[in-house]
């Protein structure tokens, strides 16, 4: 009797679902999927830790469950080696018998199969979907909307856009409306839609909910406030971008730190003026020297400097900027044709 109360568990446990996870390279063998709550996966270790990654960082993920996830498990083999098309296949007979979190986690996972196959028809009402799911849900739809995005108008664009179109009218909550207008205008500017100039505005001084707040969703938005200011400034336009700056991830401060510098120095009349329009420029050339855009920080300084007389602080700002191992073609031929005037002026 003592041999069965300790074989027992140990057939119990030999008889337990395996599962094998592995999230941004690192491998837990041994696991088990728990559920899918709020775009997070959760899994318990082998030693019995709970773990809750984004589902869009998770690797792989085979499931011990028998032949219910043999379509599931060869769809993530064939996702994980590249040929999505076969993944998406599979991924798309996973859905008709899933129950329960699994729709939505297979939703997530055919939603990036078809954007690495550039099927974007099937990418918008994959995102529309995933952005409405119960497990799944915006703030994960928001971290989804795919970064390769064609550099030209084609039918499965134009499908995309019209699917969009229809979706987002009817679409009555906040943060999924926000995840599917952001990803229709981040369609529209990357294809050359003309139609992009009719978002940039609603997308650039949208207050992006904290709930699903994301670089994804920050890299569409600097964009739009770019467009934003191409016609001038003003009080509202100003705002959006502070609002921008206290919210954006850390990487993305200096380019917009930048964008607010130009548009202070484009407006700027008097000496108090010009001072706040250095303020940007400077926060970015002290605070974040090693930044790749800390040369076009100096330059702009250097802009500043010079239109308040003070042309010594200048030229250090220009000869700083030429000297930056960052700097790019463009700002280097900028300071340098300013560095020569000065030069000019002196003899």
């Amino acid at each position: 009797m003592r041999f069965v109360g300790i074989i027992g568990p140990l057939l119990l446990a030999a008889a337990a679902p395996a599962d094998q996870v592995i999230v941004r390279g690192t491998n837990w063998p041994g696991a088990k999927v728990v559920t899918l709550e709020q775009g997070r996966l959760q899994f318990r270790t082998a030693e019995g830790f709970l773990q809750e990654p984004w589902l869009d960082d998770v690797d792989f993920l085979n499931v011990d469950r028998g032949q219910t996830f043999a379509d599931f498990n060869e769809a993530e083999r064939y996702l994980s080696k590249g040929d999505a098309a076969n993944a998406a296949i599979r991924y798309r007979r996973a859905l008709r018998g899933s129950e329960d979190f699994w729709k939505d986690l297979i939703e997530v996972r055919l939603l990036q199969a078809c954007a690495s196959t550039g099927q974007w028809d099937q990418v918008a009402q994959g995102l529309t979907r995933v952005a409405r799911g119960r497990r799944s849900g915006p703030a994960l739809a928001a971290r989804l909307i795919p970064t390769g995005l064609p550099e030209q108008r084609d039918s499965k664009t134009v499908e995309a856009l019209d699917a969009l179109d229809t979706a987002i009218p009817k679409e009555t909550s906040v943060e999924p409306r926000v995840v599917l207008e952001f990803f229709r205008y981040e369609l529209l500017r990357r294809t050359g839609d003309r139609r992009a100039a009719d978002h940039v505005r609603s997308v650039a001084v949208r207050t992006v909910p904290s709930a699903i707040r994301c670089d994804r969703l920050f890299a569409i938005q600097l964009p739009a406030l770019r467009g934003l200011f191409s016609d001038g400034s003003d009080l509202q336009k100003l705002q959006a971008l502070d609002a921008f700056i206290q919210a954006a991830p850390a990487a993305m401060l200096p380019p917009a730190l930048i964008l607010k510098g130009e548009a202070l120095l484009a407006t700027a009349q008097s000496r108090e003026e010009l001072i706040r329009a250095s303020w940007p420029f400077l926060r970015v050339v002290i605070h974040m020297p090693g930044d790749p855009a800390a040369p076009e920080a100096l330059w702009g300084a250097a802009r500043v400097l010079e239109r308040m007389g003070l042309t010594d602080r200048a030229v250090e700002m220009l000869r700083e900027c030429i000297a930056h191992p960052a700097i790019g073609v463009e700002i280097r031929k900028e300071a340098e044709v300013s560095l020569t005037r000065f030069r000019t002026k002196g003899e």
